[in-house]
């Protein structure tokens, strides 16, 4: 992103025991739902990432730790794909016992490699755990379910739990992906000494998103050397709503958003994309007691490297 640092965000050491039994280790992406298992940019169909994506889960949340992960095969048709973890944790305040938890960014500002107590660490002893079990019944359908739970503050006694579901539909052209989550985060309403500050306890986001692919006929016979056989077109359109405080909404995390896109992909790992947003965003504290007016285009190409 044009910063002065290099993250790392996957790193890891594998050993394989058996198909349903393997051993991981190092900086884990971890599941908490299915979106930040594959967020990279030329996998998804549009720029911007779900807004449940970015403040009740963090976006690409990662940790270092351990865990394991597999698969089983109850049926023939059918599979289930489990992982679980012990984490570093995440950091609910800064060095100065701000907290880190708000109305604005949900927890966007509390994944451990923003912690400003040191290199990378935690703020307290307390690991997190994670995981995530998914059941596909058949081909092109899947379920899942995860969850994350630590503790945010130096004295280890204000739990923060994460559930989420996500689900997979693909049926020919058409494929309708979704998640949902909530995020609970206790006495997050008060600063460390106790008083009342009014910040987030309990988040609740979603989002659903329908694709279609296709490629024109007539596109193959203008330019059967452009589009060809890998090439392909989708329209998308997807809903966000999310909002960061359940208990008091209206602030800047309260937000419904309508996304139309189409997107090109002259091969699977390139993709030329281009969407419109409709944000719908009160903000109880705007002058004027308004919406904000926040809709615009998004360009963006991506392709691994």
């Amino acid at each position: 992103h044009g910063g002065d640092d290099i993250d790392i965000e996957f790193a890891v050491i594998d050993h394989a025991f058996a198909e349903w039994f393997n051993l991981r280790a190092g900086v884990v992406l971890l599941p908490v739902g299915k979106f930040n298992l594959v967020h990279d940019s030329p996998i998804n169909d549009l720029t911007a990432r779900p807004e449940v994506n970015m403040r009740v889960i963090p976006g690409v949340l990662r940790e270092p730790g351990v865990g394991f992960f597999g698969t089983v095969f109850p049926s023939k048709l059918s599979k289930v794909d489990y992982e679980f973890y012990v984490t570093t944790g995440m950091n609910g305040f800064s060095a100065d016992g701000t907290s880190k938890i708000t109305n604005a960014n949900g927890l966007k500002d509390s994944r451990w490699n923003k912690t400003d107590i040191g290199s990378n660490f935690d703020n307290n002893s307390t690991k997190a755990l994670s995981g995530r079990v998914a059941f596909s019944p058949i081909l092109g359908v899947e379920l899942g379910a995860s969850g994350y739970h630590t503790n945010i503050d130096p004295d280890s006694e204000r739990p923060l739990t994460i559930g989420a579901i996500d689900w997979t539909f693909m049926r020919g052209p058409w494929e309708l992906l979704g998640e949902a989550a909530y995020t609970n985060i206790e006495d997050n309403d008060k600063n460390l000494d106790g008083l009342f500050v009014g910040l987030p306890e309990r988040m609740f986001g979603w989002y659903g998103q329908l694709n279609y692919h296709f490629m024109p006929k007539f596109a193959q016979k203008l330019a059967p050397k452009y589009f060809t056989d890998d090439s392909i077109f989708t329209g998308v359109l997807r809903l966000d709503d999310v909002n960061t405080n359940l208990d008091n909404p209206g602030f800047e995390g309260d937000v419904f958003r309508i996304t139309p896109g189409l997107n090109f992909r002259p091969t699977e790992d390139t993709v030329f994309k281009f969407e419109y947003q409709f944000n719908f965003e009160p903000h109880r504290n705007s002058a004027l007691g308004s919406d904000i007016m926040n809709d615009g285009i998004i360009l963006s190409i991506a392709t691994y490297f």
